[in-house]
C-alpha cells in the first residue's frame, strides 16, 4: 500500500547503511578510487620542518638504523652473499659493497606506479618519505638497500675515525653553530640549532655515492 505524504511535510533521507561493500571506496560514477588524506603527513618534506620537527625526525631516522641494517643483511644472503665476510666493518668493505648495491638497483629499474600511488610508500624509512623523491622513481627494495648502506656506512666510519660527528643543522650560513651527533646511534644528541627549515638530516638518495 502506497504512504500518502502531505506536500508541505519535510523531506527525510532514509538512513544509509552502516557498512558497504568491501571493495575500494570510490568517488563519483567513474570508479575512482578516493585518496587517503594521510598522505600529506607521510611526504611533509624536511624543508618544512620547524627545528622540534626535524629533531623528531632525525631522532626517527637513527632509530632506524638497526632494522636497515638488518634488512641488508638478509639482502645479501638472498643475493648468495655471506653478510659476515661482506660487512666486516673495514673500510675496503664500502667500495665492493656499494658496487653490489648499484648493480642490484640496476636489475630492479624504477617503481611502475606513480609516486603517488605507490602502496609500499608508508613502509618506507623516513628519509624516504620526508625527502624529495620524484617519478620515475626506486622500487621500496631500492630504498631498503641504500637505507642498509647508509647504516654500515655510519658504523663503519664510527669505528674508523671515532671522534667523527655528523652535524645537524644548516650549512649555508657560516655563523651557524650546531650540536654535532655521532654518526650512528646509540649516543646521540638532538641540535642545538636555532628554529631553521634546514636543520633536518639530508636524504641519502640526495648524497655522492662513496
Amino acid at each position: 500500500m502506497d504512504q500518502i505524504v502531505h506536500p508541505d511535510a519535510p523531506v527525510t533521507e532514509e538512513p544509509r547503511p552502516a557498512h558497504r561493500s568491501s571493495g575500494p571506496r570510490t568517488a563519483g560514477k567513474r570508479n575512482t578510487p578516493i585518496r587517503s588524506k594521510v598522505t600529506s603527513m607521510l611526504v611533509q618534506p624536511y624543508e618544512m620542518m620547524d627545528a622540534r620537527q626535524a629533531a623528531d625526525a632525525l631522532d626517527a631516522y637513527l632509530a632506524e638504523r638497526d632494522p636497515a641494517l638488518r634488512r641488508l643483511r638478509g639482502a645479501l644472503a638472498d643475493g648468495g652473499l655471506d653478510p659476515d665476510e661482506t660487512l666486516d666493518g673495514s673500510v675496503y668493505s664500502v667500495s665492493p659493497l656499494w658496487a653490489w648495491i648499484t648493480a642490484r638497483i640496476t636489475e630492479l629499474g624504477v617503481d611502475p606506479h606513480a609516486l603517488a600511488d605507490d602502496p609500499t610508500r608508508p613502509g618506507w624509512p623516513s628519509w624516504a618519505r620526508h625527502g624529495r623523491l620524484v617519478d620515475p622513481h626506486p622500487p621500496a627494495e631500492t630504498i631498503a638497500l641504500v637505507d642498509g648502506f647508509a647504516s654500515y656506512l655510519g658504523r663503519v666510519i664510527d669505528a674508523a675515525a671515532p671522534d667523527a660527528a655528523g652535524r645537524s643543522g644548516s650549512t649555508s650560513s657560516p655563523t651557524t653553530r650546531c650540536s654535532t651527533i655521532p654518526c650512528s646511534p646509540p649516543t646521540t644528541t638532538r641540535s642545538s640549532c636555532p628554529p631553521s627549515r634546514s636543520t633536518a638530516p639530508t636524504s641519502p638518495l640526495t648524497a655522492d655515492p662513496p
